[in-house]
């Protein structure tokens, strides 16, 4: 039997390797917190004049109380100073470009090189950079919580907590924690007795706000990013109220002109190279993010 035919024996009538059609995604964190009710939406720049926006803050409604008056009925009382301050925010422009070739779009066996599939991505990435820029002034804050060098605990999560009651900051709260500090956080957790209970997210809230809500504790709900600042061997995640970080976009007003897809503050154009053979896909985001008001967040530092 020497004239078999076996695949080891076919030669040229073989390949190597083939490209499976199943193609799946690289490990990489694709959770956007960018549209949860805690952030304060700012509006969109377009016809505004400025890439700069000011958020003012009036002391109403309370935040000075009523005095005794002495002295008699007729007696005058003095002026009180209007309590106000405000917060600056700047648009400025996050981009990312993609290049691809003809004879890779000709080639391609997985349906993944072409123009539409790189614009849908891009609107992915755009999410995700306003996920960063938030996450990072989740760690700046005036108050913080936690030990540095420590694992994170559920006392520190109701310190956190603690300083933003002092602060008389409304709930309900959010906050954003990174895995190594979840992780820890739901470890102590397991020992934990009490009233309050964990309610982790259903599946109904996942679809609505994605695999990063992992559901709410004491009132606040917690989500988790990889976008959270690293930094001295420690995470800085945080908790905060409404009112303490805002984001302003601004939408590029569409061109017939301009071979472009226009998605919200999103746009994503197409660029030719015909001498090359290439085309671009360039994807532009005009955004900016603001911590509000300090003391309407609390970051909580451990260990990383």
């Amino acid at each position: 039997m020497a004239d078999e035919v076996l695949f080891s024996s076919l030669g040229d009538l073989s390949v190597t390797e083939v490209m499976e059609t199943l193609v799946l995604l690289t490990l990489a964190d694709r959770e956007s917190l960018f549209q949860h009710p805690a952030i304060v939406y700012l509006g969109d720049a377009a016809g505004q004049g400025s890439d700069t926006s000011k958020i003012g803050l009036i002391g109403l409604d309370g935040s000075d109380e009523m005095a005794a008056v002495g002295g008699g009925e007729t007696t005058a009382i003095s002026n009180t100073a209007l309590t106000d301050a405000s917060a600056t925010v700047a648009i400025a422009r996050q981009a990312l470009q993609y290049e691809m070739s003809d004879l890779a779009r000709i080639v391609d066996g997985t349906g993944m090189i072409n123009l539409p599939r790189f614009a849908q991505s891009l609107g992915g990435s755009a999410n995700m950079r306003l996920t960063t820029m938030v996450a990072t002034l989740v760690g700046n804050f005036a108050t913080t919580a936690g030990v540095s060098g420590e694992d994170m605990t559920v006392d520190d999560w109701f310190d956190a907590t603690y300083g933003l009651e002092l602060n008389s900051v409304p709930g309900p709260y959010l906050t954003v924690l990174h895995a190594r500090q979840y992780a820890d956080w739901q470890n102590s957790l397991r020992s934990e007795l009490g009233v309050l209970q964990w309610q982790p997210a259903t599946a109904e809230q996942l679809q609505l706000r994605g695999p990063g809500f992992k559901g709410s504790f004491g009132g606040s709900e917690i989500f988790v990013s990889s976008k959270v600042v690293s930094s001295g061997g420690n995470r800085k995640g945080g908790i905060f109220g409404r009112g303490a970080i805002g984001c302003k976009t601004g939408s590029v007003p569409p061109d017939p002109n301009i071979p472009a897809i226009y998605a919200g503050p999103v746009m994503v154009e197409f660029e030719r190279s015909a001498s090359a053979g290439l085309t671009e896909v360039v994807g532009s985001l005009y955004a900016g993010t603001v911590e509000i008001e300090d003391l309407r967040g609390v970051s909580i530092i451990t260990d990383a």
